[in-house]
């Protein structure tokens, strides 16, 4: 019951949060959120608060949790949606679909799951040297689902193989 009251709470105060994702991005990505502010205060002809921009990492974080040729991935047209509704410009497009991209490489080191382990190695090993931060560490102090009880890992996990499963 308490759980269901925080999340009513958190649901109230901070309505743009409806998905994991959001959630995650909120938390674990301010300095690409505010990247991604420069970028639309500087090319999008209408205006965005920091919650859209933070919709949109979250949404697109999800892309990458899901499975690829899952219908409901909106990989494709995530960033263009995006773009086309702040009247973002086609300077500022390609750099929105870098951030997209890049969200990729940010994910399979956070949470790597079958071959990015392997492929990912050169890449995880610098990433710790420069950021000080391993995979599973974007929720380093909440001991029960962060860590080597990653719920991030398992949510992309169920998302990844879960068509699979339905079908």
């Amino acid at each position: 019951q308490k759980v269901q009251q925080l999340e009513m709470d958190l649901q109230l105060q901070h309505e743009h949060l409806t998905t994991p994702y959001r959630l995650l991005a909120t938390l674990v990505l301010p300095d690409i959120t505010r990247h991604v502010m420069e970028v639309l205060r500087e090319h999008a002809s209408k205006h965005c608060d920091e919650r859209a921009a933070s919709c949109f990492l979250g949404d697109s974080m999800e892309c990458y949790f899901r499975n690829l040729s899952d219908d409901l991935n909106r990989k494709d047209v995530i960033v263009q949606e995006f773009c086309t509704k702040q009247g973002v410009n086609e300077a500022g497009t390609a750099e929105l679909q870098k951030v997209f991209e890049g969200l990729h490489h940010v994910v399979s080191l956070e949470v790597p799951i079958g071959a990015e382990i392997s492929m990912n190695s050169g890449i995880a090993s610098l990433y710790r040297r420069v950021s000080g931060l391993s995979s599973h560490s974007w929720l380093p102090k909440c001991h029960f689902i962060g860590g080597d009880r990653s719920i991030d890992h398992t949510i992309r996990l169920l998302q990844t193989f879960g068509d699979v499963v339905r079908n």
